[in-house]
């Protein structure tokens, strides 16, 4: 006599087991598509909404944002967001900060995100940067942006809101491109990315005291 037993996952059930587990399947819920598909230069949250800002001026139109309701689980139409967020910072102090252009031939700026236009306005200059590649903000509200030339050091700049002004650029020597970018406290951290002109990863792992 031969028994087989098969063993079997269960995956989902309306069920609750004996100790009170219950079975409810993935934690992933399908959400109603974006509005407006298209290349998103970054988000953030903001007010309990999700901020998502995308477009090029060179890229058939002007730049945009759509937000995302999580109270209506609803996609708002696509709207002209005055500029283009090359890296969206995030929220330091209740206000949603980014780099970036007001226009195609303007130079680089501090950009603020003002809620009740839905646009970014200027809130200051900026340093000269190439490839804006990374961004964090410290715990103290400062924030960091990372440049990533490509073919040449990456450099981390901070920018102090208490006096308004931008830190210069702490160089780092690697010319990794499109590392990810953390802060812990005021420690900003860089890891990974890929080498210009190569598809080879980079194993780089850096940190830098603010």
């Amino acid at each position: 006599l031969v028994n087989i037993t098969r063993t079997v996952e269960l995956v989902k059930s309306s069920r609750v087991a004996d100790d009170g587990t219950a079975f409810t399947g993935t934690p992933w819920t399908k959400l109603p598509d974006i509005a407006r598909g298209a290349y998103i230069q970054g988000a953030a949250a903001h007010n309990g909404k999700v901020y998502a800002f995308g477009g090029w001026w060179s890229g058939g139109g002007p730049p945009w944002v759509q937000i995302y309701d999580p109270a209506t689980g609803a996609w708002n139409t696509s709207a002209s967001s005055g500029a283009e967020a090359s890296a969206v910072i995030g929220v330091s102090g209740g206000i949603l900060y980014g780099a970036g252009r007001t226009s195609s031939t303007a130079a680089m700026s501090l950009l603020s995100f003002d809620t009740a236009t839905n646009r970014w306005t200027v809130a200051g200059t900026a340093p000269s940067l190439s490839n804006p590649c990374g961004t964090a903000v410290l715990a103290n509200g400062n924030l960091a942006v990372v440049d990533c030339p490509g073919l040449s050091s990456m450099s981390i700049y901070v920018y102090y809101l208490r006096s308004r002004r931008w830190g210069s650029g702490v160089s780092y020597g690697s010319t990794v491109l499109r590392p990810a970018v953390a802060a812990v406290g005021d420690d900003v951290y860089v890891m990974g990315g890929y080498v210009s002109g190569s598809l080879t990863s980079s194993g780089i792992t850096g940190r830098v005291r603010i």
